[in-house]
């Protein structure tokens, strides 16, 4: 096959319209749309797959802006724009779903076979005075935002921890860095970093609950030698809020940060089977729970649990290890440890028996 690129010309509305392929992508749309109209409550997939067609107008009579269904997803969109720089100061690039939607359509009818190939062909600059107004719309999102991160009491838990987490990152590290200059909270400089990490937030929490809807409870239920290892929501969220999403941040956590090996929204299915095969080893008595050290091709990593004890229906307690946070460490934590090499890609690390 050539390496050359293939190119399709967009398909026009009448060479659509009779398409089977076309018709069933139609007809599964025209029941999204009929569900919305009748104000039935849609999954986070379902109002994603709807706002994407009002995007790419393939929804008569309906505008992203003034859509109530799509005010979160509005916010995503505009907000993965600008989160590199919410100033004002950059260059910014939008992407044509519009455009892209087409191609994909197009092409998916002429070759029966879906492909994506170079995305840039889709984007385009955005024009300042419209950055501007964007913008000005993201900065009022994070005032609204703030109100909802203030109050202690949510009934949603992974709103309740997201913003537990972020009122901690405002305290411990953004107002703790400006006692000391001049200006302090009155600076631009402070203004700009506490509203990315309000953005920052609410973008976490519309994704985190997008991935947690499709998943199941515990998200991992794994026995390792006898214990019953969990993921929970809780545990997720720890992961995804402070190791994921260095970028959007202009403030230093002091944090490592997941940038290859797996997706955030696949973390579980990364862990579980890093786990599936330590447990495999005749080493796996020798780990210890609380902490699991492991490389895995070039990034070395660190893994805690902690024993958890609840009481269920009928008065029997339900034991297991939670895992509390995972992350990315230094080489230099390696030193003093034994290494035990399960395959090519991933390496167990022990405390070496005295």
């Amino acid at each position: 096959m050539s390496d050359q690129k293939v190119r399709y010309r967009l398909l026009s509305p009448e060479e659509l319209k009779d398409n089977p392929l076309y018709l069933e992508y139609q007809k599964e749309r025209s029941e999204l749309i009929k569900k919305v109209n009748q104000r039935k409550k849609l999954t986070v997939s379902e109002t994603v797959d709807y706002c994407t067609d009002v995007a790419v107008d393939l929804v008569p009579g309906v505008e992203l802006k003034s859509c109530e269904t799509c005010i979160d997803y509005l916010f995503v969109l505009t907000y993965l724009t600008y989160y590199h720089d919410i100033t004002g100061g950059g260059k910014y690039y939008k992407y044509s779903y519009l455009s892209h939607v087409r191609t994909v359509i197009s092409r998916a009818i002429v070759t029966n076979n879906i492909t994506f190939d170079d995305f840039s062909e889709h984007y385009f600059e955005v024009p300042r005075e419209v950055a501007q107004a964007d913008l000005e719309y993201l900065y009022k999102e994070s005032d609204k935002w703030d109100d909802v991160i203030l109050k202690e009491n949510h009934s949603d838990q992974v709103l309740q921890f997201i913003s537990n987490e972020t009122r901690k990152l405002i305290r411990e590290n953004l107002d703790r860095d400006f006692e000391n200059e001049p200006y302090g909270k009155g600076s631009n400089r402070y203004k700009f970093q506490r509203i990315s990490i309000l953005l920052r937030s609410k973008y976490q929490y519309h994704q985190i609950s997008r991935i947690l809807e499709e998943k199941e409870q515990p998200i991992i239920n794994f026995d390792f030698n006898g214990t019953n290892i969990h993921l929970t929501p809780k545990g997720f969220v720890h992961v995804f809020y402070w190791h994921f999403m260095k970028a959007s941040l202009m403030i230093d956590v002091q944090k490592t940060f997941h940038v290859e090996n797996f997706e955030y929204s696949e973390i579980e299915k990364f862990i579980l089977e890093v786990l599936r095969k330590i447990s495999k080893t005749n080493v796996a008595n020798k780990v210890s729970l609380s902490t699991i050290i492991f490389r895995y091709i070039d990034t070395p990593y660190k893994l805690h649990t902690t024993p958890v004890s609840r009481k269920k229906k009928g008065g029997v307690t339900e034991r297991f290890s939670e895992i509390t946070s995972f992350y990315p460490i230094l080489d230099q934590e390696l030193q003093n440890l034994s290494s035990y090499k399960i395959d090519d890609k991933l390496t167990l690390f022990l405390k070496p028996d005295i």
